[in-house]
């Protein structure tokens, strides 16, 4: 049941990938067990020395199908520069979290609702990863969603 699933996941994500221009996907393994998704898409990072962040157009993610995967949602790593009130940059261990995980959750829908993230579409500043992020995202929430455009 569990190869039946990394290979539709396989399936998912390759059609992703050629349905997006705001993402590309590079999958390892056969079936895959891990994922990079990049996104090309206007988001904010963090550069020291700065009074406030900057845009970034390229963000990188990598996705891990461990063995409990679907019970658990996947293991996540954000591997780019980031500020984000949800997504920590690789300094800060590149935690992100989704919120809510359910296994009929697919891996291309969940790579969609991590991109909307990106575009600050949604957010979560009510129990944030990074608290300096979501005290300036609460006072800038003007600028937001930071690009309309849809990742499909």
């Amino acid at each position: 049941m569990r190869e039946k699933r990394l290979i539709k996941e396989f399936q998912l994500m390759k059609e992703l990938d050629k349905s997006s221009s705001l993402l590309s996907v590079d999958s390892f393994g056969d079936p895959p067990l891990r994922y990079n998704v990049t996104y090309h898409c206007k988001s904010l990072i963090w550069m020291n020395g700065n009074s406030a962040p900057s845009y970034s157009n390229r963000h990188q993610l990598e996705i891990y199908l461990h063995k409990e995967y679907p019970r658990r949602p996947p293991a996540l790593k954000w591997l780019t520069a980031i500020f984000h009130p949800n997504i920590l940059p690789p300094e800060k261990n590149g935690g992100v979290c989704i919120g809510g995980w359910t296994p009929a959750e697919t891996l291309d829908l969940l790579c969609l609702r991590i991109g909307e993230m990106l575009l600050y579409k949604h957010y979560n500043l009510s129990d944030p990863l990074d608290e300096e992020a979501a005290k300036w995202i609460f006072n800038n929430k003007d600028i937001l969603p930071l690009d309309n455009r849809s990742l499909t």
